[in-house]
């Protein structure tokens, strides 16, 4: 009796299929988000998979640091252990928010931009603490942190993230008209 309820499933399933195709990629709309991203957006969500994936590969990194001589012996490999996995973490994290700041998110612009600052923050912070003259690290995140926050809050990014489908009104300096399509 199974056997023949399994095949009836097994059969209705065949059917579907062959009467309902998977569309192929020709037959499928563009979406629409795709079309109306700005530059400036695209390559800001660039330097944050960028930023993303560095940050991933930086956790490995430091997790098989664990292995080095130092580490043993001086006890450290749990603590070494655990920055690195919560590096690998962040990076995710970062490439969620480039995801969604792709697809014209307030939030994830808002909260970029904030992760971004909090990053600065923290060169500058090791730069204090460190005292080693060493600016390239600030520069650097200086550097990726304007890449993604000024093109998020300026001109076409600023419009794109206001939500899909917002038209502005015309002569009015750019001010949301409140119409959704």
């Amino acid at each position: 009796m199974w056997h023949a309820l399994g095949r009836m499933i097994l059969l209705r399933r065949l059917i579907a299929a062959s009467v309902d195709p998977v569309p192929r990629a020709a037959d499928r709309k563009v979406d629409d988000v795709s079309e109306r991203r700005p530059t400036s957006v695209l390559f800001a969500v660039v330097v944050l998979y960028i930023a993303g994936i560095v940050q991933i590969v930086l956790g490995i990194v430091s997790i098989l640091l664990r292995y080095s001589a130092e580490a043993t012996a001086d006890g450290l490999q749990l603590p070494i252990t655990l920055l690195g996995v919560a590096a690998i973490l962040f990076g995710l994290f970062v490439i969620a928010l480039a995801s969604g700041v792709a697809r014209g998110s307030r939030m994830s612009c808002v909260v970029a931009t904030v992760v971004m600052v909090v990053v600065l923050g923290v060169a500058i912070a090791d730069l204090l603490v460190a005292r080693d003259g060493d600016w390239s690290g600030v520069a650097i995140t200086g550097v990726s942190a304007a890449a993604v926050v000024i093109p998020l809050w300026s001109g076409a990014g600023r419009r794109f993230s206001r939500g899909s489908g917002e038209q502005l009104s015309p002569g009015r300096g750019g001010s949301p008209s409140g119409a959704r399509t």
